[in-house]
């Protein structure tokens, strides 16, 4: 069965990423990894999408490589590549099913995309090749949706505003409006996002599964990971009941 990100409804969301992503702290993200990694190692970003935070690692002189399931995604990354003048290799698999036996000084989850692969037996698999293609001892950075028993409490059946943002191709402003329902049992979410531009409306439909700390903790050490750290914001906060990211680093134990 196809993903949300192979499927042609995710056109929409992917033409609009980059403006609807801009308030996100991509310096934050890109500072943070810095720290784990230098730039004589070889990196790879898995669910790198458009090069949101690959990009920028690049022009930093890192060796980095990415991965992502989404062709749209990957098409709109090489474009970018390509008018910038960078070069790198790009991997079109999905993390679940991967074949990737490339082996890696160090990895980055970012951008949720573990909470995309919203089934937990398929979680468990693209953990799994992650490790297969990472050196013993390598670190991995992973970036989750904060998992709280609260959160399944809120239910937004109908859709609502979220915000706005400006489509840097029209120049037109577009509002942001969502609906989710909560599955306490799955841990999942089902989200309706849609873009309203002019006259013009757009949706799009996605789930995804959280993942508490201590059950990844426990997975980590599953797929051959030890926890370095755990937490909650990329400036290095703990993690806790308000924070708004969930951010492990991981180290690569064994295989």
């Amino acid at each position: 069965m196809k993903t949300f990100w192979q499927n042609k409804k995710s056109d929409v969301y992917i033409e609009l990423y980059d403006d609807f992503a801009a308030y996100l702290k991509t310096k934050d993200e890109v500072n943070f990894f810095k720290k784990f990694f230098t730039k004589n190692q070889r990196i790879i970003e898995f669910g790198c999408g458009t090069g949101r935070t690959l990009i920028p690692l690049l022009e930093a002189g890192y060796k980095v490589e990415g991965l992502d399931i989404s062709s749209g995604m990957l098409k709109h990354l090489k474009q970018k590549l390509d008018k910038k003048s960078l070069k790198t290799r790009i991997h079109n698999e999905d993390l679940v099913r991967s074949s990737l036996k490339d082996k890696f000084d160090g990895g980055i989850l970012s951008q949720r995309t573990l909470n995309f692969i919203a089934d937990p037996d398929d979680q468990k698999k693209a953990l799994m090749n992650i490790n297969k293609c990472l050196k013993k001892g390598a670190f991995l950075v992973i970036n989750l949706m904060p998992a709280r028993k609260d959160d399944f409490k809120s239910i937004q059946k109908r859709l609502k505003k979220n915000g706005e943002f400006k489509n840097s191709k029209t120049g037109n402003k577009v509002e942001f409006w969502g609906s989710w329902i909560p599955d306490p049992i799955k841990q999942t979410w089902d989200f309706v996002d849609e873009f309203r531009e002019k006259n013009n409306k757009a949706s799009t439909k996605m789930k995804m599964r959280v993942i508490f700390e201590m059950e990844m903790e426990g997975l980590l050490k599953k797929c051959g990971f030890e926890t370095v750290d755990v937490y909650g914001s990329w400036g290095k906060d703990k993690y806790s009941a308000k924070s708004k990211d969930l951010i492990f680093v991981a180290k690569k134990e064994r295989h």
